[in-house]
């Protein structure tokens, strides 16, 4: 799937699941994710600097490989969470957090 069709996969599904793998660098950057669902999630690259999580829930979700700087996750719900290679300096604001696993975060 390219990311075109990723995010139109996005914008018209509120429970989103399965793999998705796009190069370190394409650029997802501003992306909205408002109410969305992640189960059985798996994102690997991209780059989602300045985006927004807001009111989601994210259940068996691993992100590797990816940029998250300036991402805001706001009223999110993690539960059984992996972060892998992520380039990072995201917010978690008001969240709740049952498991969240970040095995390396690459320095900026």
């Amino acid at each position: 799937m390219d990311a075109d069709a990723f995010i139109k996969y996005i914008e018209s599904n509120d429970v989103l699941t399965g793999k998705f793998k796009f190069p370190r660098n394409e650029n997802l950057m501003d992306l909205d994710f408002i109410n969305k669902t992640f189960v059985d999630f798996e994102l690997e690259g991209g780059d989602y600097a300045s985006g927004i999580f807001r009111n989601c829930t994210f259940d068996r979700v691993v992100f590797e490989s990816l940029t998250l700087v300036g991402v805001n996750f706001t009223n999110c719900y993690f539960v059984d969470c992996k972060l892998s290679q992520i380039e990072s300096s995201f917010i978690l604001d008001n969240c709740r957090v049952d498991s969240f696993t970040v095995s390396y975060v690459i320095p900026q």
